[in-house]
This record gives C-alpha cells, sequence and structure tokens, in this order.
C-alpha cells in the first residue's frame, strides 16, 4: 500500500505531512494536558513547533545516512502538515478556547456568496 502510494505524484510529500500532522495533534494533546486551559496558546505553539523542530532533526540525520539524503521540501511538507493538522483541528473540535488561540484566516473583503 505505501510503496505504491509513493509513486503517486507528490506522493512522499503527503505522507510526510500527514504524519506530521498526526505527530502535531498528539504533540498539542500532551502540551494542553500539561498546561491547562490557561495555556492554550502555548500549546497551540509548542505543538507545532514540536513537530517541525523534529522533521528539522530527521532530516539533518539524514545527510548521515549512506544512499539517503535531506530534502528541504520533505521539510516544508512536514511543517505544513504539522500547522494544517493543528488549525483543522481547532475548527472541527469547536474548542472556542482553542478556536480564540489559534491564528484567524484575513478578511479579504470578498463576499462569501454561493450560487
Amino acid at each position: 500500500m505505501a510503496a505504491s502510494f509513493l509513486r503517486l505524484p507528490f506522493g512522499d510529500k503527503i505522507l510526510h505531512a500527514g504524519v506530521y500532522g498526526v505527530m502535531a495533534l498528539l504533540a498539542l494533546r500532551a502540551f494542553r494536558h500539561a498546561a491547562g486551559a490557561r495555556g492554550e496558546r502555548s500549546a497551540l505553539v509548542r505543538a507545532v513547533a514540536t513537530a517541525v523542530l523534529y522533521g528539522m532533526s530527521d532530516e539533518l540525520h539524514q545527510a548521515f545516512v549512506p544512499n539517503r539524503h535531506p530534502e528541504l521540501w520533505d521539510l516544508a511538507a512536514d511543517a505544513i502538515g504539522a500547522v494544517m493538522a493543528v488549525w483543522i483541528w481547532t475548527r472541527m473540535t469547536g474548542d472556542r478556547a482553542t478556536m480564540a488561540a489559534a491564528p484567524r484566516v484575513p478578511d479579504l473583503g470578498v463576499p462569501n456568496r454561493v450560487g
């Protein structure tokens, strides 16, 4: 399954984003539990930072492994996956404290009309 998935265009980047997204969500759960309700913004930032820093260390580590090489695009996919997972989670759960701490999408003045 994974081998065939990796043959898709950008399949490895999608896999990177998914794995690091899950890592960020697990870190968010841990940091939220440790910080309590008052440390919500801190937990969001720390969760994403943890996933991104781990991705950086993983890419650095690959420089020393035979037949492997670090890729900046892998790190970008890791970071995008972490940010998107935390952002989607805050929107799906509807947790007001989490949503207040999450970054907002800017209003570009475009009407939101469907139809």
